[in-house]
């Protein structure tokens, strides 16, 4: 196949599957799925048929996703010859060239019967005589064999150097001539400051003494406004829990007497507004003035007051007010103890 199929390694994806190649896609799909079942490694349990399972399966999966992906290019790869040869001319078949070691060698003269004939003196020398050699051609003269002893040779010596002529002296500017002149000081120089040595502290250790300073002074920050939100907030009531119903609102009066022993009463005056409001109570002529605060009112359930009053009224503070209104358009009230459900006093209100 061609090399962009080379992932089959020679199969034909028709062939591993088993379909014709005009088969649909539908087909292809489902004969993949009964060949992926019946070749499942799963279902073997040799190792070697095991492995030979997994390699058939993922050839399986190849074929399916090139007939399935790329089935174009597939039949058209399938149309061409799988090898396209080229014949070509060998040159090693036409005739063999000319060699020129065929040629024949030329003549060696150095050969036997090539030989030249060169006359030999010694051929014609007389045995016991000498041979006289032709005399040496003369030296030349060394000029030190005739040089006269103590004279040296003599040197070059050069000429004296020129000097160096130097431009004339010119007379400097006015402001070279004369320097302004430094006015003396009239305060005295300050002494150099001290010499602080070097900290020895690491650089983490300063940024974690530095980070611990202003963590504290902003704790301290803190710390004063809560203490001066607190001050401002002392004498403040707190705020309504429950809106007045209807029926309560306006300002009512009357006598509560006290249940315990000596059974003394005081009068009361309250005031309430409908809505979510705090409302107005006094005690005793006006001796105990505080305010009201709603919290809680229900269908059929009473509603109950909390008096709050400033820090040097504390004492004026009898418990929490449990208003019921009557058929007669009157409030009974009921005040209870904040920590406790029994009756402390009680008395009926009218309405001014």
């Amino acid at each position: 196949m061609p090399e962009t199929f080379g992932e089959l390694h020679g199969h034909d994806a028709y062939d591993l599957l088993g379909v014709p190649p005009d088969a649909s896609a539908d087909t292809i799909q489902k004969t993949w799925r009964s060949l992926a079942k019946r070749h499942h490694p799963d279902q073997i349990t040799d190792a070697a048929a095991k492995a030979e399972a997994e390699q058939h399966l993922r050839l399986l999966n190849i074929a399916r996703d090139v007939l399935l992906t790329r089935r174009a290019a597939y039949d058209a790869s399938r149309a061409v010859p799988s090898e396209t040869e080229e014949v070509l001319d060998d040159p090693w078949d036409e005739e063999i060239l000319n060699d020129p070691w065929d040629e024949e060698a030329p003549e060696d003269p150095w050969d036997e019967g090539n030989e030249e004939d060169l006359d030999d003196p010694w051929d014609s020398a007389v045995p016991g005589s000498t041979t006289t050699r032709p005399p040496p051609a003369a030296e030349p003269a060394d000029p030190w064999d005739t040089a006269t002893p103590g004279r040296t040779a003599p040197h070059f010596i050069p000429p004296p150097r020129r000097p160096i002529p130097h431009p004339p002296p010119y007379p400097p500017p006015a402001y070279v001539r004369r320097p302004y002149p430094v006015p003396p000081r009239p305060y005295p120089v300050p002494p150099p400051p001290p010499y602080r040595p070097r900290s020895t502290l690491s650089f983490g250790a300063r940024a974690g003494i530095g980070c611990a300073i202003s963590f504290a002074a902003l704790g301290g920050v803190f710390v004063v406004a809560a203490l001066v939100i607190g001050l401002i907030n002392k004498d403040k009531p707190p705020d309504p829990m429950v809106a007045v119903p209807p029926g309560y609102t306006g300002t009512w009066t009357g006598t509560i007497k006290y249940l315990g022993s000596g059974g003394s009463s005081w009068g009361v005056r309250l005031t309430l507004r409908k809505g979510l409001h705090n409302g107005d109570v006094s005690y005793l002529n006006g001796g105990c003035r505080g305010k009201a605060v709603p919290l809680s009112a229900g269908t059929g359930e009473p509603l109950i007051i909390r008096t709050a009053f400033p820090e040097d009224r504390s004492g004026c503070d009898v418990g929490d007010i449990h208003l019921t209104r009557r058929k007669d358009g009157r409030l009974e009230a009921r005040y209870y103890a904040s920590d406790k459900d029994q009756v402390r006093a009680q008395g009926t209100l009218d309405r001014e």
